[in-house]
């Protein structure tokens, strides 16, 4: 039986270019110590708590994916409010940053992420 992994990333010198990596244990030291992987947080409500995040998660969540899809790496959630537990995942950083920026618009507004 074979059983197949996600793929893993960092990220380029740039910031926003995800590079394979064969290590688990090279994708675990970059998550761990490399500040980069944070894009975005925002906290929309104090009382009650609810934030909007955005990062780098460095595993290709496009299960599935062609040869010429791009590896879907960066992940926003909110978490509390009316959309709590919503979750979209994106390839690239450009698309995760306006992904953020939607996500913070509508639940600030208290209406449901489409």
């Amino acid at each position: 039986m074979n059983i197949s992994f996600p793929r893993l990333f960092v990220l380029a010198d740039d910031g926003k270019t995800p590079v394979p990596v064969d290590s688990i244990i090279e994708w675990g030291q970059f998550l761990e110590h490399d500040a980069r992987r944070q894009l975005a947080l925002d906290v929309v409500s104090k009382q009650p708590l609810v934030e909007v995040s955005t990062i780098f998660i460095g595993i290709d969540y496009n299960f599935g994916r062609r040869p010429d899809e791009p590896p879907r790496c960066w992940e926003t959630m909110v978490f509390g409010g009316e959309n709590d537990r919503w979750c979209q995942r994106y390839s690239s950083h450009d698309d995760a940053m306006s992904g953020h920026k939607k996500a913070v618009r509508y639940t600030k507004r208290g209406l449901p992420i489409p």
